[in-house]
């Protein structure tokens, strides 16, 4: 795979989508994931791409997005009720659609808003990569020696604080959420 070729098709498409603060967000991950990844011994030029995609539907008008929602998530209630996870699920089919992209290399995406139960150590980076990204408002300078330190640790710490905001907004928690907490708990994180 020509992943120069490929970042440079990606950035296009965005670019004509989304608008510059979401863009800003984008790269701020990519730059991210990168980093993380490299770290961890994993497929850089990958975690990069998941970076620059996992946004990639974010901007997307609602009513189109349900729709692929309904199609592909019909029975997972809570999913069609939230509309601010649509674009993790969205994104993932657009990115395999418009780069010709394996399910399995886009897999992360899935998961970025959510998590679930076994995240692999490609979804953790990505999860985690969105929220400790330096353009975020509640960004500290710990976060990312964070990671390295304990990934399994601060992906529970951002967790608990991503589940916290949902359930003060009155929101419903998403079960991948709360499998992906439980899943750390039981496993002594």
């Amino acid at each position: 795979m020509n992943f120069k070729r490929l970042e440079k098709n990606i950035v296009s498409v965005l670019e004509s989508r989304l608008s510059s603060g979401r863009l800003s967000h984008i790269f701020s991950v990519s730059r991210m994931a990168y980093d993380l990844a490299k770290y961890f011994n994993l497929d850089c030029n990958r975690h990069k791409i998941l970076g620059l995609l996992h946004d990639l539907c974010k901007e997307e008008k609602r009513p189109l997005q349900k729709k692929i929602i309904q199609k592909y998530y019909s029975n997972d209630l809570i999913l069609l009720e939230n509309s601010a996870l649509y674009h993790a699920k969205t994104s993932y089919f657009e990115a395999q659609k418009l780069f010709s992209l394996s399910s399995e290399f886009l897999s992360p995406i899935l998961w970025h808003t959510t998590g679930k139960s076994c995240m692999s150590l490609d979804d953790k980076v990505l999860y985690i990569s969105d929220y400790i990204e330096p353009l975020r408002p509640w960004y500290e300078d710990s976060f990312l020696q964070d990671a390295k330190d304990d990934i399994d640790k601060l992906l529970l710490k951002i967790l608990v604080k991503k589940i916290s905001y949902t359930m003060k907004n009155n929101k419903q928690v998403h079960p991948d959420s709360l499998d992906c907490y439980n899943y750390l708990v039981l496993n002594k994180v």
